[in-house]
């Protein structure tokens, strides 16, 4: 497992490999020293089958000392702690020659990993600890890398793209966008842009795994499938969830609302709303700002009036799904069982 340096992936890395782990499986989690040591405790009868490894982060211009996740940082210095992350890619490598493991978990941000792990010989899996949706919206490898109908401005990423087949209101808002845009789409000459990130992370990799649930988003799923023509596996929202504020929680217990919020906390808003599961409170198009009065005409609204009520039947109605832990079980299985199949099937070649 090799998470980007925000607690908001760690985390969800983490949970999935409790989950494997509980199966009988080996992991190794690789991070650095500082993150690790701040990672909830995983319990003992686990212990002997997670093995935290630790990397030392690259010393990187204008990263502070002992920065080593977003949590750690103002967002302008993001951009730096990605460049240290990429120079992690020689102790990676290393790991992998010595540890030859069957697959490799990984996030977006190392886009140099899939053809590494390729020449080793190690199958891949892209892990994305967002909804399918935001993959959707972002669309083909041949978008994400510039060769066709790429989006070159704020204002391209504000309407549903082309290549969305059904009805979607999912989309940036400006204020969103203008915040993201810079790094996440252009990029620099010191730093890879995510998009780039995105395009050969999900080009390289032999899966994709989404922490999210197909009876949630059926539609969305199927495009990543006739995106991408590979394929794409549910792997359940996962027992836990964490902000980027450094906020770890080490699991929810049972179903119900709290579920739900960690879960929602961390979605591209759009699809939430389109589900009725997310209600926007107005803000300024420009800079995101909003006032008291708008958060309090919103709260009403999703709690007391009768125009809410929708929300709150789908609340209800989703509140079964996301707190299944059977459900839960059979995604871990039904992934665990498709890695099986593959290795047998590469080791028979």
């Amino acid at each position: 497992m090799f998470p980007w340096l925000a607690f908001g992936h760690m985390i969800p890395f983490l949970e999935l490999s409790k989950l494997i782990a509980q199966k009988g499986h080996k992991i190794s989690f690789l991070s650095t020293p500082r993150n690790i040591n701040r990672l909830p405790k995983i319990p003992p009868s686990l212990s002997p089958l997670i093995n935290f490894v630790k990397l030392p982060l690259p010393h990187v211009a204008n990263l502070p000392e002992n920065a080593e996740a977003t949590t750690d940082l103002p967002y302008e210095k993001v951009k730096y702690l990605k460049i240290a992350y990429d120079r992690l890619q020689t102790p990676v490598t290393q790991f992998l020659k010595s540890s030859n493991p069957d697959w490799v978990f990984f996030d977006f941000a190392p886009y140099w990993l899939p053809q590494i792990a390729s020449n080793l010989n190690i199958s891949t899996a892209y892990f994305n600890i967002l909804n399918a949706a935001i993959l959707g919206f972002l669309g083909p490898v041949p978008v994400l890398k510039g060769e066709e109908d790429f989006r070159t401005k704020p204002e391209d990423f504000l309407v549903p793209p082309k290549w969305i087949p059904f009805e979607s209101t999912v989309a940036y808002r400006l204020f969103e966008i203008l915040r993201i845009f810079n790094d996440g789409v252009v990029g620099d000459q010191e730093n890879v842009s995510d998009v780039h990130r995105f395009a050969f992370t999900i080009e390289g990799c032999d899966v994709i795994a989404v922490k999210s649930c197909s009876e949630f988003e059926p539609e969305w799923f199927q495009l990543l499938v006739d995106l991408h023509r590979k394929p794409v596996l549910p792997v359940g929202l996962l027992p836990a969830s964490v902000d980027d504020g450094g906020n770890h929680g080490s699991g929810v217990e049972g179903g119900g609302w709290s579920e739900i919020e960690n879960w929602l906390e961390k979605q591209e808003k759009g699809i939430l709303e389109e589900k009725k599961l997310g209600y926007s409170i107005p803000r300024d198009e420009q800079d995101g700002s909003f006032d008291r009065e708008s958060v309090a005409e919103s709260l009403r609204l999703v709690m007391v009036e009768e125009d809410g009520e929708i929300y709150r039947n789908k609340v209800k109605e989703m509140s079964g799904l996301f707190g299944d832990r059977d459900r839960q079980d059979r995604y871990v299985d039904n992934l665990l069982g498709f890695l099986q199949s593959r290795k047998r099937i590469r080791e028979s070649t």
